[in-house]
């Protein structure tokens, strides 16, 4: 299946890499608690973190990129059970590397941002 990734409105799943996206879960507000019977019982919140990997591409690409973040953005994704969501997260990065090349065109390699569900 095909990686599917909408940033504030604008799809920008043409860019991502190979890899694309890796999905992990993150838990917030955990707490524990051991009962009397010794049994521990557990709590927390569990959100989504995305790990997005961008190809190589135009700097103007990336800047266009850059520029659609806000904080927080409104994300689609498709989930692992493979259901399109669409959540609020907070944007770290991206992260790029830039490398010029000898027509004048300016790339840039190896991006990547992480998304986590707010």
């Amino acid at each position: 299946m095909k990686a599917k990734l909408v940033l504030n409105g604008t799809d920008i799943s043409g860019y991502l890499a190979e890899s694309g996206i890796a999905q992990s879960p993150i838990y917030r507000q955990e707490s524990s608690v051991v009962t009397m019977d010794g049994i521990e019982h557990r709590s927390n919140i569990r959100k989504v973190q995305l790990d997005v990997e961008f190809a190589r591409m135009r700097a103007e690409n990336a800047y266009a990129i850059a520029d659609l973040i806000a904080q927080p953005s409104t994300v689609t994704y498709l989930d692992l059970d493979g259901t399109e969501k669409t959540k609020v997260f907070w944007v770290e990065g991206p992260e790029m590397t830039q490398e010029k090349v000898e027509s004048g065109i300016t790339w840039v390699e190896g991006g990547s941002m992480t998304l986590v569900e707010r």
